[in-house]
């Protein structure tokens, strides 16, 4: 969790180095530039992501519980709810629903911090430009 504070650095420096055709080195460094420039919001961005990937993965640990115990809700006290993935992570099931869940959100916070990019960047994105 406290890594997720950084999670913009990343999409960062490959968007610099596929947009602007730059090494990685330099790609990093602009991508840090950037990054510490707009530090709080790219921050609380990232948190906000990593909590609701976490919360998904809850949900989904209690889902697959809950279903597999034959909707007995006394079994949700077997769960860990800190880090399902822990104990079930060879379930199907689980791997099945947490999955759908990654499907989602993995392309959702590109977007996210591709848009925060091209913001701080200062690029005008398609919907900038029609409201005036």
């Amino acid at each position: 969790m406290p890594l997720s504070v950084f999670a913009a650095l990343f999409p960062f420096t490959i968007i610099g180095f596929f947009e602007n055709d730059w090494g990685i080195r330099k790609s990093l460094d602009k991508a840090w530039y950037l990054f510490k420039s707009n530090f709080g919001v790219l921050a609380i961005l990232g948190v906000i992501l990593a909590i609701n990937i976490r919360v998904y993965t809850v949900l989904s640990g209690l889902l697959t519980v809950i279903i597999q115990s034959g909707f007995d809700f006394t079994s949700i006290s077997n769960l860990n709810m800190l880090n399902p993935s822990e104990s079930l992570s060879t379930n199907l099931l689980f791997v099945l629903i947490n999955g759908i869940g990654q499907i989602v959100f993995t392309p959702l916070s590109a977007s996210i911090f591709i848009s925060a990019y091209l913001k701080y960047k200062g690029v005008k994105l398609p919907f900038q430009m029609r409201i005036k």
